[in-house]
């Protein structure tokens, strides 16, 4: 994700941060920090994931009837558990029933094993009793209503508060079409936190890998835009019927318009598919360029990525939320999209040129989106407890790509984008915080994003300078390789990091992560004034 309201674009749901914005604004000139990295190995050893079901992984089958029109969404959901898979007790997450979305949500009839039960329902947590040892099938209806979705460019930019959880408006109706993120009740990984409230800054994810299958009909006209692949679109009297499916997805969202043209282009294998409106083709065309050199620069440093497509939506975003992440999928939000700021015409952008760096923030958001792929998709992550492990390993790696593709300028482009988020929210009076902590535990989305997107990833830098950069790279590689398809934690992160350096500098390697990670420095290491 990339939150919008501060400086720079600080990827996720989330996330891009207007640091070139905020810049403008207030009339400062955005200075240059060493940030990292050197690309150079080459890694392709990830196989495209094919369609079908894994017996040990979860399956969901879903039937749903969606208008965007109305935001009405009409569910059935199978969901097939395997027996070493959420122990006595499936713990779901429920996002459209959480505090803020106003939704409706109403749950119908639920059974385990073809047997009805009585399954606990509490804000955005439903616990239904596993019944028996052994996999186990349960089924469940649901109906709710989706809102409209905020899109004021004062909100966006953080200066008009919301009283909506920062995530809230990724199920939401805009002119646009319906964007459907967190849209039905899937399964909490074992291990992650599974509290009934949602924390009001951050993402939410914390699904284990598993297969999908979704039957959804919507309204004559309308196009359904998924991570997954579409097999079949027939048509019945004014409905189309769309039959997508997914395999080793955590999620799969859905962005329903009719107002969305394709752009496609194909990378090493991976059929790339941006989606705009039709006047925003030259900008479709150019990000559909950013993400291809992106899956190439990604794939030959981390691995392969490993589904045969990729889309890209244009799509609103709530207040704070400049981009967000999702298994064969991201959106990023339509002012950044087309590389303008919230609520100013485009031709007054154009005047600001390479002053308001408005073309780095969209680059930036585009790859650091992309990189989710990497770190929250292949490697999962709990990320209401552990953000601080995907959102700094997206904004390091979006550093790696600047690296490789802009070799003379990516220093700039990086401080602008990650360090300047720390010492914005510094310079706006937020205290330093340590970036390993649950994100329910950050005073304000300021703090959160300027301590998890521009403090953390520093530390990669920091590491550089104690080892080969190559070994870091090599680190996040192997990373991949072990934990793909699971969840990471931090201790994951800091122990395939330490198995790619000399031995002598293993102790190092967490020192430094509780330095940059557990404690309090980022006044001393990164700087608090936007100018020199």
């Amino acid at each position: 994700m990339t939150p919008t309201w501060q400086p720079a674009p600080v990827a996720a749901r989330r996330r891009s941060l207007w640091i070139a914005l905020v810049a403008t604004l207030v009339g400062m000139a955005l200075i240059a920090a060493t940030v990292v990295v050197v690309l150079v190995r080459p890694w392709q050893d990830v196989a495209r994931i094919g369609l079908g079901h894994r017996a040990d992984r979860p399956s969901y089958e879903i039937d749903a009837r969606i208008d965007p029109r109305t935001g009405n969404v009409r569910g059935e959901l199978t969901v097939r558990v395997p027996a070493d898979v959420g122990g006595d007790k499936l713990r779901f997450r429920v996002v459209p029933n959480a505090e803020g979305y106003d939704a409706d949500f109403r749950l119908g009839r639920v059974t385990v094993g073809g047997e009805k039960t009585r399954p606990r329902l509490d804000k955005a947590l439903l616990v239904v009793a596993r019944g028996s040892s052994g996999g186990t099938t349960v089924t469940m209806s649901f109906r709710y209503q989706v809102m409209e979705g905020e899109t004021s460019p004062l909100a966006s930019l953080g200066l008009l508060p919301s009283d909506r959880p920062m995530v809230a408006g990724l199920l939401a109706r805009y002119d646009t079409g319906i964007s459907l993120g967190h849209w039905y009740p899937f399964l909490i990984a074992d291990g992650a936190a599974a509290t009934p409230e949602l924390a009001e800054v951050g993402d939410v994810g914390s699904a284990p890998a598993a297969d999908v299958r979704a039957s959804i009909i919507v309204p004559k006209g309308f196009q359904v835009i998924s991570g997954g692949e579409t097999k079949d679109r027939t048509a019945e009297g004014n409905s189309v019927v769309v039959d997508e499916r997914a395999s080793g997805i955590r999620e799969l969202s859905l962005v329903v318009s009719d107002r969305l043209e394709r752009t496609t282009r194909e990378e090493g294998g991976v059929e790339v598919n941006v989606w705009a409106p039709r006047d925003a083709s030259t900008h479709a065309t150019e990000v559909a360029a950013m993400t291809a050199r992106g899956l190439g620069v990604f794939e030959e440093n981390l691995g392969g990525y490993p589904w045969p497509s990729l889309d890209v939506v244009q799509a609103p975003m709530p207040p704070g939320v400049g981009g967000m992440e999702w298994q064969g999928m991201f959106w990023v939000g339509s002012e950044i999209f087309r590389g303008t700021m919230p609520g100013v015409p485009e031709q007054f952008a154009e005047v600001l040129g390479e002053n308001a760096g408005l073309e780095d923030v969209r680059e930036f958001t585009v790859v650091h989106e992309l990189a989710h792929q990497w770190w929250q998709g292949m490697v999962g992550v709990d990320q209401a407890t552990h953000e601080v492990v995907d959102e700094p390993l997206a904004q390091y790696t979006t550093c790696l790509y600047f690296a490789k593709v802009r070799p003379t300028d990516w220093k700039t482009v990086c401080d602008r984008n990650v360090s300047m988020n720390y010492r914005y929210m510094r310079t706006m009076g937020e205290d330093d915080a340590a970036a390993d902590r649950p994100t329910s535990a950050f005073g304000s989305d300021k703090q959160y994003a300027g301590v998890v997107y521009g403090k953390a990833p520093n530390f990669y830098r920091a590491l550089e300078k104690e080892v080969d950069r190559l070994a870091v790279v090599a680190g996040l590689h192997r990373l991949v390789q072990e934990r793909s398809g699971e969840l990471a934690t931090p201790d994951d992160v800091v122990t395939a990091l330490q198995r790619e350096v000399p031995t002598e500098k293993r102790a190092e390697v967490r020192a430094l992560w509780r330095h940059w990670m557990a404690e309090q420095h980022g006044d001393t290491d990164v700087g608090t004034k936007l100018l020199p």
